[in-house]
């Protein structure tokens, strides 16, 4: 009987080493998340033995230093490569939708469907349709004015509408392509996006109701006052509920621009289903192929809401060329600190990270699913930000299942990890996800987002928007658990 491979926790230590290197660096030095990540890539790159030397015929190792910045630039490239188009049409959308007037067509439409009583669910639903296609920030940044004017006439509600808008949109950027995080997992366990998406919208819809349940409590038991004191401000988001309706786009304009990628790209598995084994549907079947390619599906999304808002704001040429440009600016900083994370991760990946942590699973006795999305609580509670601690999770995850099966990372499958796994990796997308629910304190972003734009303190910041994400996360992991094992291939 074979002796099992004996554990090796010096990658381990790299790993604590590094996210210890990024929280220091962010934390502590206000540094750059990009140049925290590329600096803690190229350290446990200097500290690999398996990244710094390698062989020659003749010499058993050589040392090769010259190896550690090119691996990393490989790390950074293939992210890249992999979901840059995709992010930066998604920021264009994001933006547009801003600037057309449809993200408040979404909310206006939303009140009136739930009416005046319903104010919190109306908020939750049109935070949760607009995560979908734009960055958490932007939508908490878009509705918190809608936040602010809806509290002026129910004050006692002010928390709830909060805590309705946090959950809403904060649950889709971790669970639903293509915001970076889900989009770089789903590309990196070869999952169909169509099927990410579906999955998605499954699992977050439950989890943003948990979210907003919190919120109602917290609002009736730890109220939180409307601190606005500005007469201008009070004004000018009176005026701003108040617009007239004929200024915005019409509904169906409004949620085109989110609808139609997600009809293309799930139209080529709808397609196949319905085609079966057809041969003269061949040709039609390339089209929808090529049209519900991601790229091409955002890219679409992408010219109708330029369209829609050069119509909207009576933009000529020049006034749209700006906007364009002044998007693609915001998507270069979130690109080059995916990437970066990339970067980081493939590090990871050459140290040995995901043999360490695959062999300590097995000892334990761990599920993967677990152990996914407790990596991925750790990352995210050490460093901030839940894009970075996704990917980072999903190369040493992947990297452990492709030891597994004896194959280099770049030749696993979907199938492949299907067969070790036990159920379709989008449920290790998923939970994932769910894990960088988990820690949202003052080294992330976004809890100073939703802080400073609500008037909120730090310490009723913690006790909603922190604690409700780990609801949400918390409740992600059985619920997920659960799918993978009643409806282990989703397809």
């Amino acid at each position: 009987m074979a002796e099992p491979p004996t554990m090796d926790w010096y990658p381990l230590v790299l790993l604590g080493l590094g996210i210890g290197l990024i929280s220091w660096l962010l934390v502590y030095w206000r540094l750059n998340a990009f140049l925290a990540l590329l600096l803690a890539a190229l350290v446990v790159g200097l500290l690999s033995p398996r990244v710094i030397y390698r062989a020659e015929p003749g010499r058993e190792r050589v040392l090769a230093l010259e190896r550690v910045p090119g691996e990393v630039a490989r790390g950074f490239g293939e992210t890249m490569g992999s979901i840059g188009i995709v992010i930066a049409l998604a920021t264009i959308v994001g933006r547009a939708m801003t600037e057309s007037g449809s993200a408040e067509r979404i909310v206006r439409s939303s009140l009136r469907l739930f009416g005046p009583e319903g104010a919190g669910e109306a908020l939750l639903v049109a935070a949760f349709i607009l995560g979908i296609p734009v960055f958490f920030d932007t939508v908490f940044l878009i509705l918190a004015p809608l936040v602010l004017a809806l509290a002026l006439r129910r004050p006692e509600k002010y928390l709830s509408y909060i805590m309705a808008v946090a959950a809403g949109a904060g649950i889709t950027h971790s669970l639903v392509p293509p915001t970076p995080g889900p989009l770089t997992v789903s590309v990196r366990l070869h999952v169909d996006l169509g099927l990410a998406i579906q999955m998605g919208v499954l699992v977050a819809a439950p989890l943003a109701v948990i979210g907003f349940l919190y919120g109602v409590w917290m609002n009736r038991q730890y109220p939180v006052p409307l601190r606005l004191d500005d007469a201008a401000k009070k004004q000018s988001l009176e005026m701003q509920m108040q617009r007239p309706d004929k200024e915005l786009p019409h509904l169906a304009w409004a949620l085109c621009p989110i609808l139609l990628p997600l009809v293309l790209i799930n139209l080529p598995t709808l397609s196949r289903v319905f085609a079966g084994n057809a041969s003269q549907s061949t040709w039609w079947l390339a089209l929808v192929s090529f049209a519900g390619e991601r790229n091409i599906a955002l890219l679409v999304s992408a010219l109708v809401a330029l369209w829609l808002t050069a119509r909207q704001q009576r933009w000529g040429r020049s006034e749209l060329a700006r906007f364009t440009a002044s998007a693609l600016d915001e998507a270069g900083m979130i690109l080059l600190i995916t990437s970066a994370g990339g970067a980081f991760g493939k590090m990871l990946q050459h140290v040995g990270v995901g043999e360490s942590i695959s062999l300590a699973a097995q000892h334990l006795g761990i599920p993967v699913l677990v152990l996914a999305w407790g990596l991925t609580a750790m990352l995210k509670i050490a460093q901030g930000s839940a894009t970075v601690a996704m990917i980072t999770t999903c190369d040493i995850v992947r990297d452990a299942l492709a030891r597994q099966l004896g194959l280099p990372v770049e030749q696993l499958t979907a199938t492949e990890m299907t067969q070790v796994l036990g159920y379709h990796p989008v449920y290790l997308m998923l939970a994932i996800g769910c894990g960088s629910k988990i820690g949202s304190w003052m080294n992330d972003s976004g809890f100073w987002v939703v802080c400073r734009a609500s008037y909120l303190t730090e310490v009723e910041t913690l006790r909603s928007w922190t604690i409700g994400l780990v609801l949400m996360g918390v409740a992600g992991l059985p619920f997920v658990w659960l799918l993978a094992t009643y409806w282990p291939h989703p397809l």
